[in-house]
This record gives C-alpha cells, structure tokens and sequence, in this order.
C-alpha cells in the first residue's frame, strides 16, 4: 500500500470505526485529508458533516497544489 494511502488509514481521525477513506492524490504521492465514519453511532447527518469539512480541506489542499506549481513554473 503505498504510504499515503497507509498514512490515511491510521490517520487521527480513524477511531477504530470503517469505513474510512483515505485522500490521496491521484498519483498516491501525497495525504490529503481522511474522511472517517464518524464514530459508533454515526447518522447521515453526521456524515454530511464531515464530508463538507472534508470537501474545505481538499479544496484548501487543491489550492495550495495550483498555488505551489505555478510558483514554480513562473506562470499565473
């Protein structure tokens, strides 16, 4: 398993509960963030939850990539 994905897996969010996902990019190089279950007695609504958290954090990550290559590339 390549080690992002594993990063994700036992990430602090984990808690013992599945399923979980672990956010890599597409290339599995990198961690993005994981979306866990949300505990014993998680609801759709408490997954809802957490994915829109989640959502913030990719976008957050996305930007942060777009942001990192076109500094390197000297583009805008």
């Amino acid at each position: 398993m390549p080690a992002a994905v594993n990063q994700g897996f036992k990430g602090p969010d984990e808690g013992g509960w599945a399923p979980n996902m672990a956010v890599v990019t597409a290339d599995c190089s990198q961690y993005v963030c994981e979306i866990p279950y949300g505990g014993e007695n998680s609801t759709g609504p408490i997954r809802d939850q957490i994915f829109r958290q989640k959502i913030a954090v990719i976008k957050d990550f996305q930007k942060k990539q777009a942001t990192a290559k076109s500094a390197s590339t000297g583009s805008p």
